[in-house]
């Protein structure tokens, strides 16, 4: 996929090869591959949803930077990420999620990795993010980011409400 990057913040690419330093293209091609055992799913009006969540979900995910075609750079990123959910009958479930990754080569910054933050005033709990950091606090070019959560669902207190249900969750994040 060809995508083209015009530079919007005031800040410019030094680049000796790029003809502009406020915009730049980019060609890749890649591969992303999803395994989980014995995955089954549900029809619905707006297509399949999987529903059984009781083996490892594992993603692969390889993109190849091509500089040729039009291309400004060549480089390589390479991403994993497992996950897993337990189902426990009377305390709820617990997810367990291992993601990592790294870029080779010359890499604009905005094709580099990014941590998942999700921080503001009032901040909501979103699976798989930081909550003390500020989106696009941080960026590399390569990470490795542990994710346990637990959620106790209607364990503590039960709600006679369709609409509000609260539940408790316990997060540990590395």
């Amino acid at each position: 996929a060809q995508k083209n990057f015009s530079i919007a913040s005031g800040y410019l690419v030094n680049h000796p090869d790029l003809e502009s330093n406020d915009s730049f293209t980019t060609n890749e091609i890649g591969v992303k591959v999803k395994f989980v055992s014995k995955e089954t799913f549900m029809e619905t009006p707006r297509g399949l949803i999987p529903v059984n969540f009781a083996y490892p979900l594992i993603w692969f995910n390889y993109t190849q930077g091509i500089s040729t075609l039009g291309g400004d750079f060549s480089y390589s990123s390479v991403e994993l990420n497992f996950e897993h959910r337990i189902s426990y009958r009377t305390i709820g479930s617990t997810c367990i999620t291992f993601c990592g990754g790294f870029t080779m080569g010359e890499t604009p910054t905005s094709l580099l990795y990014f941590g998942p933050g999700n921080f503001a005033r009032f901040t909501f709990d979103v699976p798989n993010s930081f909550a003390t950091m500020q989106l696009y606090e941080f960026v590399s070019d390569r990470f490795a980011y542990a994710f346990l959560r637990h959620n106790f669902g209607s364990l503590f207190w039960q709600s006679k409400s369709e609409v509000f249900k609260p539940q408790l969750v316990l997060c540990l994040l590395y």
